[in-house]
């Protein structure tokens, strides 16, 4: 509110200056003033309005020149309020397709078209949508990535055909943060984008078309493409998916995680009900020694009930000894490093 024109507010019997966010009254004074104001602007849908000398404008006018809520807890509750005062089609034209709104206001404002659509999803709020994916292409990247979150937002109100509609633009755009936008397809997974996602991880081998590729493609084409995912996602829990897909399919799978990665050696065990003997496991615990991933493996050990193993390990790393281990398991990393 910081800044705006003296003819928007103003009083017969007194004056509100604003010059380089000083005023002559009180911020209090100032504040209230605009609440009392606002009270008077939501009893009309007219334009201008003037009551006791006070001239108020139309809703979105007033909305769209709001000042920056910045930390100000109330002032965004204030706007917030404001905001539910509006018409669903008001609420769609306030959100600036350039994205240059105070992201507390856009979000504001994305909550209320939210619940607009959720009651009823309105002609406007389709446009809205189209809009948003138009607005893609002449938008630089961070601007563009606060549309997708917007449009991602918005989607999960929308009817099941606008809603495939989206789904088909974040997987087929050709900006890589737009296309991680197909989170949702976790829970939503079709058949009908199997052929999509498929040249998606073929073409930019996306962490997202990884995901839906290990959570729902058959095993012999994971089993086919093993080699070429598994070099994607490194040692992340993608790959403890990958494998816990195709083990049962390709034993040989397991031996080669054993000699590789002996951490998710082990918690693939666990996932599959089986266990280490104490000597395999004393080995492998060992052999991690300074691996980022030891809580995980003393997780298996635990699942597992290798009760004389950890009790055996607790003795090695009790008092000094632990202190000592610390600092070489350090030392280990610092060197890999």
């Amino acid at each position: 509110m910081w800044g705006l024109p003296r003819s928007y507010l103003y009083d017969e019997d007194y004056t509100v200056e604003v010059k380089n966010r000083v005023v002559t009254t009180s911020a209090l004074r100032y504040r209230t003033l605009w609440a009392v104001v606002s009270v008077y602007l939501y009893r009309s849908n007219d334009t201008t309005k003037a009551t006791k000398g006070v001239t108020i404008l139309d809703r979105d006018v007033v909305l769209s020149s709001f000042e920056l809520i910045g930390n100000d807890a109330v002032m965004k509750s204030l706007f917030a309020a404001m905001c539910s005062c509006l018409e669903p089609a008001q609420a769609c034209v306030l959100l600036d397709m350039s994205f240059e709104q105070e992201h507390r206001k856009r979000w504001v404002l994305i909550g209320k078209i939210s619940h607009d659509m959720k009651q009823s999803c309105l002609p406007c709020h389709d446009e809205l949508l189209r809009d948003l994916m138009r607005a893609m292409d002449n938008l630089p990247s961070g601007r563009r990535r606060s549309c997708g979150s917007c449009l991602d937002h918005l989607s999960r109100h929308t009817p099941d055909h606008r809603r495939y509609e989206i789904t088909e633009f974040f997987l087929s755009t050709r900006w890589r943060p737009i296309r991680d936008r197909d989170k949702h397809l976790l829970g939503n997974w079709s058949k009908c984008w199997v052929a999509q996602v498929d040249n998606n991880w073929r073409m930019w081998a996306d962490p997202g078309a990884i995901r839906l590729l290990i959570q729902y493609f058959p095993e012999s084409y994971l089993l086919d493409q093993f080699d070429d995912i598994l070099r994607v996602v490194g040692n992340t829990y993608l790959a403890r998916k990958l494998y816990l897909r195709v083990v049962p399919f390709d034993l040989g799978k397991l031996e080669r995680l054993r000699r590789e990665d002996p951490v998710t050696y082990a918690y693939i065990l666990v996932k599959l009900n089986k266990k280490l003997d104490d000597c395999e496991a004393l080995h492998i615990f060992t052999q991690s020694r300074g691996n980022q991933d030891v809580g995980l493996l003393l997780w298996c050990y635990g699942r597992m009930g290798l009760w004389s193993v950890l009790n055996k390990i607790y003795g090695e790393l009790s008092d000094g000894k632990r202190y000592l281990w610390y600092r070489e398991s350090i030392t280990e990393l610092m060197s890999e490093s």
